[in-house]
């Protein structure tokens, strides 16, 4: 039997909407897929309704593993995630 090391990313940064993100994640997680939950910068961050999450990895280390990522979740808004246009590894992901 093979086992996937594929995974569900789910993308953090600062005002992002951290229900949703725990929503996708917890119920993901339950369901016994790989989720990894990674952002711009490896520390906690406050999102849309001040709860802070903190990521799995840091987003260079997703990009590293971009060949085994199956799903992409982005819970923000598009006005949340023009903030970090100026970052290219944003467009790299994508």
């Amino acid at each position: 039997m093979t086992i996937s090391r594929r995974f569900v990313l789910v993308l953090w940064g600062q005002g992002f909407d951290e229900i949703a993100a725990s929503i996708f994640v917890a119920g993901l997680r339950r369901l016994g897929q790989r989720v990894k939950l990674t952002a711009f910068n490896y520390q906690q961050m406050a999102g849309q309704h001040g709860l802070t999450l903190m990521p799995d990895l840091p987003l260079d280390q997703a990009l590293a593993a971009a060949s085994q990522i199956r799903c992409l979740i982005v819970p923000a808004s598009l006005a949340a995630l023009q903030q970090f246009s100026y970052d290219p590894r944003l467009a790299e992901l994508l």
